[in-house]
């Protein structure tokens, strides 16, 4: 597509942007870490849980694009992490370099594939429909990050 410029910058910023909402450097940044995987009263997961199922996710999507032998991972099992906390001191911040590697990855990808085709080959979807999808995807884990710290009293 000729003109697909305002397009392409358009999911960029959904993935990176906060105009609709605080973005992922926002929602993570300078939590505690004795509350990764701290469970506040009510809710399903730990902020370590919400982290990790986003940085699954995400990686999953990338590592489909343009794979025909993708196997898709078993849901929901591995789409979640296997315990409610990180096993190691440096988990978090890896999980969260890891997010933002991919997020960069799929910038790239943003910027150079055809949006309008197949995301794989055999694949029903086009491109754009994961890309939204992720980016639908991530907002949604963004706000229950927020909402996991604001229940364990540290977002202000």
């Amino acid at each position: 597509m000729p003109n697909d410029q305002p397009l392409r910058q358009h999911l960029a910023a959904l993935l990176t942007s906060e105009s609709a909402h605080a973005n992922f450097d926002a929602a993570v940044a300078n939590l505690p870490a004795a509350l990764h995987g701290k469970q506040a009263t009510g809710a399903a997961h730990t902020p370590w849980q919400a982290l990790e199922h986003m940085r699954i996710t995400q990686r999953d999507v990338l590592d489909r694009i343009g794979n025909a032998n993708h196997r898709a991972l078993d849901f929901p099992d591995e789409y979640r992490p296997p315990s409610a906390a990180p096993r190691k001191n440096d988990s978090w911040d890896a999980s969260i370099a890891a997010f933002r590697a991919d997020q960069k990855a799929l910038a790239e990808v943003i910027g150079k594939a055809d949006l309008f085709g197949k995301t794989r080959p055999g694949a029903d979807s086009v491109l754009l429909d994961d890309l939204l999808m992720i980016a639908d995807h991530n907002a949604y884990h963004l706000g229950e990050v927020i909402l996991l710290r604001r229940l364990l009293g540290a977002w202000t």
